[in-house]
């Protein structure tokens, strides 16, 4: 098999340059857009995680607000409270 050289126009070599010097560009922002993306996920993780917690928070805030109204109802039975005195008014039921 016979080999011929040809020489490539200086044209068609900067195309070919320019060529590979987009790729290279493109996979650079490409693994930089990755990286962004990486750190995205472990920030919106981390809302997610601290989300649970809170949420979880909120629900035993609620246990023991439903347990102290309980323990206040048993107490003291119905009535209203004024927080800024300490004072609780009992509803007294007239027969």
């Amino acid at each position: 098999m016979n080999q011929e050289n040809i020489k490539m126009t200086d044209n068609e070599i900067t195309e070919i340059k320019t060529l590979q010097s987009q790729f290279q560009q493109k996979i650079f922002q490409l693994g930089q857009l990755y990286l962004k993306k990486l750190q995205t996920e472990s920030v919106v993780k981390s809302l997610h995680d601290e989300e649970l917690k809170l949420g979880t928070e909120w629900k035993g805030l609620q246990k023991k607000e439903s347990e102290l109204i309980d323990t206040l109802l048993n107490k003291y039975g119905e009535g209203s409270l004024d927080l800024n005195n300490g004072i609780f008014v009992s509803e007294k039921k007239s027969s």
